[in-house]
């Protein structure tokens, strides 16, 4: 057998799945039909090889035993046999490799993973909580995360800032319980911000998606608007003028357009049901911790948080 073909068998038998395998096997099998080993009469290389990729694969290893190929498996039998130093190496060799494993368990996790495009010192994260109950392990999974990607790997900014665009449900209790958790793990942001910082630029943003015919008003109820969604099937209020859109939106700020929300324009029939023209502005007339009764609606979650994002030059949005 040429080398290349052996080196190619090789990587075919590394992958995991039955149907990525069975056409190396089945190459093999054939290349096996009158041969007791791979090269001459005597165990070379190119068996040692092989044999030890297919013990190494529980796919592989799986298909041999339903007896498909059979001069596969009558030839890894006989090689197993013949030269049982093969499966000394082998288990001793997957011994130590399950020991380096355990001990990198119990030394802790490696998070070493190599983000896109990132460089050192430019990378920048952020973790953003909604103030609205106390820090969690969720919450402490990903601070720590962002915060090992951002100051620990790549030398960058780590940013921290409260999600609060729900004012029914959030507190300045839970915004400083939160602050001071994150100090108890040890996390220091470069940055402290609030999307409520970014209140007005929001709202000049759904006013130019409204003006440019990317975003309507919709006083469609709550079930049936989930429904539509769900079926791919068009609101009513779709296709609203520009004007009639911007006096109701300016009618939700002020709090007489209560029954009304904003929707982007973006598809009905998406096959990612989430896109299919998301809320991204609702009423909301519970005063705000941080701005009182200033607003009277204000941005969903999907809508300000790639914004805020880009805004303050986020480079990579981790979720975890």
């Amino acid at each position: 057998m040429k080398e290349e073909d052996t080196s190619r068998l090789v990587i075919g038998l590394s992958k995991e799945e039955f149907k990525l395998i069975e056409p190396h096997l089945a190459f093999l099998d054939k290349y096996l039909t009158l041969r007791s080993y791979i090269d001459s009469y005597t165990l070379s290389q190119a068996d040692s090889t092989l044999w030890v990729a297919i013990r190494g694969n529980k796919v592989a290893y799986a298909l041999l035993k339903k007896a498909t190929f059979v001069n596969v498996s009558r030839w890894f039998a006989f090689v197993e046999q013949s030269h049982p130093e093969l499966q000394e190496e082998f288990v001793a060799k997957d011994d130590a490799a399950k020991a380096k494993r355990a001990a990198q368990s119990r030394a802790g996790a490696s998070y070493n993973i190599a983000l896109q495009d990132a460089e050192i010192g430019k990378v920048v994260t952020r973790f953003p909580p909604e103030p609205s109950g106390y820090l969690h392990i969720g919450h402490a999974k990903a601070a720590l995360l962002n915060d090992y990607f951002a100051h620990d790997l790549y030398k960058g900014t780590l940013l921290f800032r409260f999600d609060d665009t729900n004012s029914t449900k959030e507190k300045q209790e839970f915004q400083d319980s939160i602050t001071e958790d994150l100090d108890v793990l040890g996390i220091k942001p470069d940055k402290t911000s609030h999307t409520s910082d970014y209140f007005q630029t929001l709202y000049e943003y759904c006013i130019r998606m409204i003006k440019e015919g990317n975003a309507y008003a919709d006083d469609t109820d709550q079930k049936t608007m989930r429904d539509e969604r769900m079926t791919g099937k068009a609101s009513a209020r779709r296709n609203r003028t520009a004007e009639e859109n911007m006096a109701i939106f300016e009618g939700m700020i002020y709090g007489t357009q209560v029954q009304n929300c904003i929707r982007a324009k973006i598809s009905v029939d998406n096959p990612n049901k989430a896109m299919r023209d998301p809320v991204i502005y609702r009423c909301n007339h519970t005063p705000h911790h941080r701005t009182g009764t200033l607003w009277k609606a204000y941005p969903t979650y999907d809508f300000a948080c790639p914004l805020v994002d880009s805004l303050e030059g986020v480079t990579h949005a981790l979720s975890f």
